[in-house]
Protein backbone atom coordinates (compact mmCIF):
# COMPACT_ATOMS: atom_id res chain seq x y z
CA UNK A 1 0.00 0.00 0.00
CA UNK A 2 1.25 3.88 -0.98
CA UNK A 3 0.07 6.94 1.47
CA UNK A 4 0.90 10.01 0.20
CA UNK A 5 1.09 13.60 1.72
CA UNK A 6 -2.74 14.51 1.73
CA UNK A 7 -3.61 11.46 4.23
CA UNK A 8 -1.33 13.12 7.30
CA UNK A 9 -2.04 16.64 6.51
CA UNK A 10 -4.83 17.84 8.51
CA UNK A 11 -5.01 21.20 7.47
CA UNK A 12 -1.56 22.68 8.17
CA UNK A 13 -1.12 26.55 7.29
CA UNK A 14 1.12 29.35 7.18
CA UNK A 15 0.40 33.15 8.16
CA UNK A 16 2.21 34.33 4.66
CA UNK A 17 2.48 31.33 2.69
CA UNK A 18 -0.82 30.27 0.59
CA UNK A 19 -1.77 26.64 1.27
CA UNK A 20 -1.31 25.78 -2.00
CA UNK A 21 2.55 26.94 -1.77
CA UNK A 22 2.65 25.25 0.81
CA UNK A 23 5.56 22.19 0.19
CA UNK A 24 5.12 18.91 1.92
CA UNK A 25 6.95 15.79 2.77
CA UNK A 26 6.33 12.66 4.69
CA UNK A 27 8.96 10.22 6.34
CA UNK A 28 9.17 6.98 7.83
CA UNK A 29 11.04 6.77 11.32
CA UNK A 30 11.68 3.71 12.29
CA UNK A 31 14.28 3.03 9.48
CA UNK A 32 16.56 5.07 7.40
CA UNK A 33 14.57 6.82 4.88
CA UNK A 34 14.54 10.81 3.64
CA UNK A 35 11.37 13.14 3.09
CA UNK A 36 9.30 12.34 0.52
CA UNK A 37 5.78 13.06 -1.01
CA UNK A 38 4.70 9.27 -0.42
CA UNK A 39 6.19 5.84 1.19
CA UNK A 40 4.98 2.10 0.15
CA UNK A 41 4.58 -0.25 2.84
CA UNK A 42 4.61 -3.74 2.05
CA UNK A 43 3.68 -7.23 3.90
CA UNK A 44 6.76 -7.37 6.28
CA UNK A 45 4.87 -3.90 7.83
CA UNK A 46 1.95 -5.38 9.07
CA UNK A 47 2.89 -6.22 12.27
CA UNK A 48 1.68 -5.32 15.38
CA UNK A 49 3.35 -2.54 16.32
CA UNK A 50 2.84 1.28 15.14
CA UNK A 51 5.16 2.86 12.50
CA UNK A 52 5.96 6.57 13.14
CA UNK A 53 5.62 9.15 10.64
CA UNK A 54 6.68 12.84 10.56
CA UNK A 55 5.19 15.45 8.14
CA UNK A 56 7.23 18.40 6.72
CA UNK A 57 5.77 21.75 5.87
CA UNK A 58 7.66 24.21 4.38
CA UNK A 59 6.75 27.79 3.44
CA UNK A 60 7.92 29.53 0.36
CA UNK A 61 10.80 31.65 2.80
CA UNK A 62 12.23 27.87 3.58
CA UNK A 63 10.52 28.02 7.29
CA UNK A 64 9.98 24.60 8.19
CA UNK A 65 7.53 22.81 10.78
CA UNK A 66 6.87 19.05 11.43
CA UNK A 67 4.75 17.01 13.18
CA UNK A 68 4.82 13.65 14.03
CA UNK A 69 2.19 10.80 14.13
CA UNK A 70 1.80 6.99 14.18
CA UNK A 71 0.80 4.52 11.30
CA UNK A 72 -0.63 0.59 11.86
CA UNK A 73 -0.44 -1.26 8.93
CA UNK A 74 -2.99 -4.04 8.45
CA UNK A 75 -3.33 -7.03 6.25
CA UNK A 76 -6.86 -7.79 6.74
CA UNK A 77 -7.05 -10.12 3.24
CA UNK A 78 -7.52 -13.77 4.05
CA UNK A 79 -5.91 -16.23 2.09
CA UNK A 80 -7.58 -18.05 -0.57
CA UNK A 81 -8.01 -21.79 -0.06
CA UNK A 82 -9.34 -24.19 -3.14
CA UNK A 83 -9.54 -27.80 -1.87
CA UNK A 84 -8.61 -30.89 -3.98
CA UNK A 85 -11.43 -32.99 -5.56
CA UNK A 86 -13.50 -35.54 -3.34
CA UNK A 87 -12.39 -38.90 -3.77
CA UNK A 88 -13.84 -42.71 -3.07
CA UNK A 89 -10.93 -45.22 -1.76
CA UNK A 90 -10.81 -48.33 -0.43
CA UNK A 91 -10.91 -48.13 3.63
CA UNK A 92 -7.71 -50.19 3.86
CA UNK A 93 -6.11 -47.02 1.95
CA UNK A 94 -7.36 -44.18 4.67
CA UNK A 95 -5.26 -42.92 6.92
CA UNK A 96 -5.26 -39.66 8.51
CA UNK A 97 -1.75 -39.06 7.54
CA UNK A 98 -1.86 -39.91 3.90
CA UNK A 99 -3.22 -36.97 1.64
CA UNK A 100 -5.00 -37.61 -1.27
CA UNK A 101 -4.40 -34.42 -2.81
CA UNK A 102 -3.48 -31.03 -1.47
CA UNK A 103 -5.12 -27.95 -1.40
CA UNK A 104 -4.17 -24.39 -3.58
CA UNK A 105 -3.80 -21.62 -1.64
CA UNK A 106 -3.16 -17.77 -1.83
CA UNK A 107 -2.44 -14.54 -0.58
CA UNK A 108 -1.88 -11.22 -1.07
CA UNK A 109 1.13 -11.46 1.68
CA UNK A 110 2.18 -14.98 1.20
CA UNK A 111 5.78 -15.20 2.55
CA UNK A 112 4.22 -16.40 6.13
CA UNK A 113 1.14 -18.74 5.07
CA UNK A 114 0.69 -22.17 7.47
CA UNK A 115 -1.68 -24.88 6.24
CA UNK A 116 -3.44 -27.38 8.38
CA UNK A 117 -5.59 -30.37 8.08
CA UNK A 118 -8.05 -32.27 10.41
CA UNK A 119 -10.05 -35.06 9.91
CA UNK A 120 -13.96 -36.06 11.17
CA UNK A 121 -15.57 -39.44 10.30
CA UNK A 122 -19.75 -39.22 8.93
CA UNK A 123 -21.44 -42.27 9.81
CA UNK A 124 -22.55 -41.88 5.72
CA UNK A 125 -20.79 -40.94 2.41
CA UNK A 126 -22.51 -39.77 -0.49
CA UNK A 127 -22.53 -43.25 -2.23
CA UNK A 128 -20.26 -45.37 0.44
CA UNK A 129 -21.28 -45.98 4.05
CA UNK A 130 -18.21 -44.20 5.58
CA UNK A 131 -16.62 -40.83 4.93
CA UNK A 132 -14.14 -38.36 6.01
CA UNK A 133 -14.65 -35.12 6.03
CA UNK A 134 -11.30 -33.76 5.61
CA UNK A 135 -10.94 -30.02 6.55
CA UNK A 136 -7.96 -27.49 5.32
CA UNK A 137 -7.14 -24.14 6.59
CA UNK A 138 -4.75 -21.30 5.41
CA UNK A 139 -3.85 -18.95 7.69
CA UNK A 140 -1.60 -16.21 7.06
CA UNK A 141 0.88 -13.81 9.23
CA UNK A 142 -2.16 -12.09 10.07
CA UNK A 143 -4.12 -14.72 11.45
CA UNK A 144 -6.98 -14.21 8.65
CA UNK A 145 -7.79 -17.74 7.85
CA UNK A 146 -10.10 -19.34 5.18
CA UNK A 147 -11.11 -22.85 5.15
CA UNK A 148 -12.67 -25.07 2.38
CA UNK A 149 -13.19 -28.98 2.95
CA UNK A 150 -12.61 -32.28 1.24
CA UNK A 151 -15.07 -35.35 0.91
CA UNK A 152 -13.06 -38.84 1.38
CA UNK A 153 -15.57 -41.32 0.60
CA UNK A 154 -14.45 -44.78 2.03
CA UNK A 155 -15.54 -48.25 0.41
CA UNK A 156 -15.52 -51.54 2.71
CA UNK A 157 -15.94 -54.76 1.04
CA UNK A 158 -14.27 -57.18 3.28
CA UNK A 159 -16.17 -59.17 5.39
CA UNK A 160 -16.13 -59.81 9.29
CA UNK A 161 -14.68 -62.37 10.89
CA UNK A 162 -16.01 -64.70 13.99
CA UNK A 163 -13.42 -65.23 17.04
CA UNK A 164 -14.41 -68.84 16.68
CA UNK A 165 -15.93 -71.23 14.74
CA UNK A 166 -17.38 -74.70 16.58
CA UNK A 167 -17.79 -77.46 14.72
CA UNK A 168 -20.58 -79.85 14.48
CA UNK A 169 -21.54 -82.64 16.74
CA UNK A 170 -23.40 -85.65 17.24
CA UNK A 171 -25.03 -86.92 20.38
CA UNK A 172 -26.78 -90.58 21.28
CA UNK A 173 -30.38 -89.65 22.75
CA UNK A 174 -28.31 -90.55 26.13
CA UNK A 175 -26.35 -87.62 25.53
CA UNK A 176 -29.03 -85.15 25.52
CA UNK A 177 -27.55 -83.44 28.85
CA UNK A 178 -24.63 -82.86 26.98
CA UNK A 179 -25.87 -80.68 24.57
CA UNK A 180 -23.10 -77.72 24.66
CA UNK A 181 -24.14 -74.44 25.67
CA UNK A 182 -23.90 -71.93 22.59
CA UNK A 183 -20.34 -70.47 22.71
CA UNK A 184 -19.85 -67.05 23.21
CA UNK A 185 -18.50 -65.62 19.91
CA UNK A 186 -17.56 -62.03 18.62
CA UNK A 187 -16.75 -60.31 15.75
CA UNK A 188 -13.90 -58.66 14.00
CA UNK A 189 -13.52 -55.89 11.49
CA UNK A 190 -10.07 -56.96 9.68
CA UNK A 191 -9.60 -53.73 8.09
CA UNK A 192 -10.93 -51.46 11.41
CA UNK A 193 -13.05 -49.29 9.87
CA UNK A 194 -16.25 -50.16 11.74
CA UNK A 195 -17.24 -51.92 14.01
CA UNK A 196 -19.14 -55.33 14.48
CA UNK A 197 -22.32 -56.86 15.74
CA UNK A 198 -22.75 -60.14 16.23
CA UNK A 199 -26.04 -61.46 16.92
CA UNK A 200 -27.46 -65.31 17.41
CA UNK A 201 -30.10 -67.76 16.93
CA UNK A 202 -31.01 -71.53 18.20
CA UNK A 203 -33.01 -73.19 16.53
CA UNK A 204 -34.40 -77.14 17.13
CA UNK A 205 -35.77 -79.08 14.01
CA UNK A 206 -37.41 -83.05 14.98
CA UNK A 207 -35.58 -85.31 12.52
CA UNK A 208 -37.55 -89.17 11.72
CA UNK A 209 -38.20 -91.27 14.82
CA UNK A 210 -35.64 -93.26 15.84
CA UNK A 211 -35.59 -96.73 17.00
CA UNK A 212 -36.63 -96.47 20.52
CA UNK A 213 -39.62 -94.42 19.33
CA UNK A 214 -38.38 -91.18 20.41
CA UNK A 215 -37.55 -88.66 17.91
CA UNK A 216 -34.26 -87.89 16.29
CA UNK A 217 -33.70 -83.98 16.33
CA UNK A 218 -30.93 -80.99 15.53
CA UNK A 219 -30.24 -78.03 17.36
CA UNK A 220 -28.71 -75.53 15.07
CA UNK A 221 -26.34 -72.44 16.28
CA UNK A 222 -26.27 -69.40 13.82
CA UNK A 223 -23.86 -66.96 14.93
CA UNK A 224 -24.33 -64.07 12.57
CA UNK A 225 -21.82 -61.44 12.40
CA UNK A 226 -22.34 -57.93 10.42
CA UNK A 227 -20.07 -54.78 9.87
CA UNK A 228 -21.45 -51.12 9.79
CA UNK A 229 -21.34 -51.21 5.99
CA UNK A 230 -23.21 -54.21 5.58
CA UNK A 231 -20.82 -56.90 4.90
CA UNK A 232 -21.42 -59.80 6.92
CA UNK A 233 -20.18 -63.56 8.23
CA UNK A 234 -22.06 -66.49 9.06
CA UNK A 235 -21.49 -69.60 10.56
CA UNK A 236 -23.78 -72.42 12.15
CA UNK A 237 -23.06 -75.29 14.58
CA UNK A 238 -25.27 -78.56 13.99
CA UNK A 239 -25.96 -80.59 17.29
CA UNK A 240 -27.62 -83.98 16.15
CA UNK A 241 -29.06 -85.92 18.91
CA UNK A 242 -30.10 -89.53 17.66
CA UNK A 243 -31.94 -92.16 19.36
Amino acid sequence: VTVNVSQFNNNSFDNCTPDHLLDFSIQRLDQISLPADEITFDCDDAVSFAIPIRLYVVDEYGNQSFCETFLFVQDNVAPVITCPNDVTIDCDDYADDVFFGLPAVGDNCPDNLNLFYGDDTLAQGITTCLAVVRTFSAEDGSFNVSFCEQLINLVDTVGPVLSAYPPDITLSYCEVAQIPNPANIQGFDLNGCTSVTVDFDADTTALEQGICGDYNFEVTYTWTATDGCGNSAVHSQTITVID
